[in-house]
C-alpha cells in the first residue's frame, strides 16, 4: 500500500501555539535552533540547545520528543528511556500529529501493525511531519521491506524537502542498496537545498568513495571541511583518501 492510500483525512484540530510550545521566548528560542541542529543530525548541539530549553520550560513536551530522537539517533537507551516518560508526562502540551508519533512509538514492538496506522494517519493529515516518515519507514525497514522503506522516504523528501534527515536517510538507504549512482544524486540535491551544511558532502564523499570515485570524494570532503572546519570525520577521510595507495605484495 502507498503512503496516504484512501481518501484524505481532515486535519487535525490543533491547539493554540502557545500551549503546544512554551510561554518563555528564550525556551523557544533555544528549541528552534535545536530542531534545526536535529534536522540535520548535528546531534550534539541539537542536544545542547534542547537541554537548556527544557532546563528553562520542564513541562515543554515538544523538546522532550526532539530530545529523545537525539537520544534515540545517539543509541543513549537510558537517555530515550527517561525523555520518552518526560514527552508522554506532558504529552497534553504536544499537536495532535506529533501526540500520535509518540504513541506509534509506544506501541511499536507489541503491535506494529497499529503503529504503522497511527503514522500513515499522521503523514495523510499532516504530509509536512518528517517523523511519521522516518518512524515509518524504519518500521518497514526492520521487517525486511526495503523497497517499500526507500518508497516512504522518496515521499518524505518531496514532502519536506528541508529535512536534512529526510534526505540522508533515503541516500544512506540507496547507498546500502548499491545504487551508488542514485545516493550521490540524493546527497547532491541535498547539497543544493542546504548548502550551509556539511553533512550532505560529508555523506557524497563517503558515497563517491565508496562507489570508487576517488576525485569526487575528496572534493566533497574538502568541500566538507569548508562549510564546517571542525567537521573531524571529513578531515580523517580526506588525509585517507590523499594517502598513496600502498602496494600489495608479490
Amino acid at each position: 500500500d502507498s503512503v496516504g492510500a484512501g481518501p484524505p483525512k481532515a486535519p487535525l484540530p490543533i491547539p493554540p501555539l502557545r500551549e503546544m510550545t512554551t510561554t518563555s521566548l528564550e525556551a523557544f528560542r533555544l528549541y528552534s535552533e535545536g530542531l534545526e541542529a536535529r534536522r540535520h543530525l548535528r546531534v550534539a548541539d541539537a542536544r545542547e540547545k534542547l537541554t537548556q530549553a527544557v532546563a528553562l520550560d520542564p513541562g515543554f513536551a515538544l523538546a522532550y520528543l526532539e530530545l529523545q530522537e537525539v537520544a534515540l539517533w545517539q543509541q543513549d537507551d537510558a537517555a530515550y528511556q527517561t525523555l520518552r516518560a518526560k514527552a508522554i508526562e506532558h504529552q497534553d502540551r504536544l499537536p495532535p500529529q506529533r501526540r500520535m508519533i509518540l504513541e506509534a512509538m509506544q506501541v511499536w514492538k507489541n503491535d506494529p501493525a497499529r503503529a504503522e496506522q497511527f503514522l500513515r494517519d499522521v503523514i495523510e493529515r499532516s504530509p509536512d511531519e518528517e517523523d511519521a516518515y522516518l518512524h515509518l519507514s524504519h518500521l518497514r525497514r526492520s521487517s525486511y521491506q526495503i523497497e517499500e522503506s526507500l518508497e516512504i522516504l522518496e515521499r518524505g523528501v518531496v514532502a519536506v524537502p528541508q529535512s536534512g534527515q529526510l534526505w540522508l536517510q533515503y541516500g544512506y538507504g540507496l547507498l546500502w542498496q548499491g545504487r551508488y549512482p542514485e545516493a550521490i544524486h540524493q546527497f547532491e540535491v541535498y547539497s543544493r537545498i542546504n548548502p550551509k551544511e556539511a553533512n550532505p558532502w560529508d555523506s557524497m564523499g563517503e558515497a563517491s568513495a565508496t562507489a570508487g570515485d576517488r576525485k569526487k570524494a575528496m572534493a566533497a570532503y574538502t568541500k566538507a571541511i569548508e562549510v564546517d572546519p571542525a567537521n573531524d570525520n571529513a578531515k580523517a577521510k580526506l588525509t585517507e583518501l590523499k594517502a598513496p595507495a600502498k602496494k600489495t605484495k608479490k
